[in-house]
C-alpha cells in the first residue's frame, strides 16, 4: 500500500554522531522484514514487521499467570503516521506543516475522531485491526518495555539526542525517524507531535510533547487531554496492531 524502494538517512545525535535509518525513495518510511509472522509463530523483542507499509516494532511484554511467566505483546509504530500515508487512505492532507516534496513530516491538525476515521478505513483496506494505542501501551513502549533503560525521555536522559522540541525545531515539525530511537527502536515518543492514545471515556488524552514545547512536556510520564474533536498542529498519533 504504502511501499517502496529502502533508502539510507542519517540521524544525527546531540555529540554529532551519525547513526543511518532506513527511508523510502518516495519520502514514505517503510521496510518489509522476513521471518516475522503476525498470526504466529516466535515474535522477537524490537523486530519490525512491515505489512502494510506502516513500519512496526514487537514490544514484549512478560505477564505472570498461576506461578508461572508468559510473554504477549503488540506492535506500535515504529515512526508517528505520516501525512503521506494518511493521504494514502483519506485522500487529504489535513496538515499545517505540509511537507512539499517530502510527505514524511507527520500528519497533525487531526482530531481523535479523525484518527478513529482512518482506523475504519485503514482496516477496511487491510482485513487487519489497526487502533491507537492505550495509555499504558503508550508509556510501556516509550520506556523501551523490557528493555528499558530508565531514561527520563523515550531512549535518552539528553532530550537533543531522542526529540524535537521548542529549542531544536525550527518552531515546526520535522520529518520522522531523524532522532535517534528508544531502546526499542522507535523513534519520536518524545517530541515532534503530541500522541493520541485510546482513551475509552471522557476526554481523550495524548502523549509525548511536541516541536513546540519545552523539555518538562517530552517526559514519558507526561500527559494532556482534551476533547474528542480537538484538533492543533501539534497533535498527531502513531498505530498499534495487537
Amino acid at each position: 500500500m504504502f511501499g517502496a524502494t529502502a533508502a539510507v538517512m542519517p540521524v544525527v545525535r546531540n555529540d554529532n554522531s551519525i547513526v543511518n535509518i532506513p527511508q523510502t525513495t518516495n519520502n514514505v518510511i517503510s521496510q518489509s522484514i522476513t521471518g516475522s509472522s503476525i498470526g504466529g509463530g516466535s515474535r522477537r523483542n524490537g523486530e519490525t514487521y512491515n505489512p502494510d507499509g506502516i513500519e512496526l516494532v514487537y514490544v514484549e511484554r512478560t505477564v505472570g499467570i498461576v506461578g508461572t511467566v508468559a510473554t504477549s505483546g503488540f506492535y506500535i509504530g515504529k515512526f508517528e503516521v505520516t501525512q503521506a500515508q494518511w493521504r494514502d487512505i483519506m485522500g487529504n492532507n489535513p496538515s499545517y506543516f505540509k511537507g512539499t516534496g517530502n510527505l514524511n513530516l507527520p500528519v497533525e491538525n487531526v482530531s481523535w475522531n479523525d484518527v478513529q476515521e482512518f482506523l475504519v478505513r485503514l482496516n477496511r483496506h487491510t482485513g487487519k485491526n489497526y487502533r491507537l494505542p492505550t495509555e499504558e501501551e503508550w508509556e510501556f513502549a516509550a520506556r523501551g518495555g523490557t528493555q528499558s533503560e530508565g531514561y527520563i525521555y523515550s531512549g535518552s536522559n539528553n532530550f537533543h539526542d531522542v526529540a524535537w522540541f521548542s529549542k531544536n525545531s525550527k518552531r515546526r515539525t520535522q520529518p520522522v525517524g531523524t532522532k535517534a530511537p528508544n531502546e526499542l527502536g522507535i523513534h519520536d515518543m518524545s517530541g515532534n507531535v503530541w500522541e493520541w492514545c485510546n482513551t475509552t471515556n471522557g476526554n481523550k488524552k495524548f502523549r509525548g510533547g511536541s516541536w513546540k514545547n519545552k523539555y518538562s512536556a517530552l517526559r514519558v510520564a507526561y500527559w494532556r487531554s482534551n476533547t474528542a474533536k480537538y484538533r492543533d498542529y501539534r497533535v498527531g498519533f502513531r498505530v498499534v496492531l495487537p
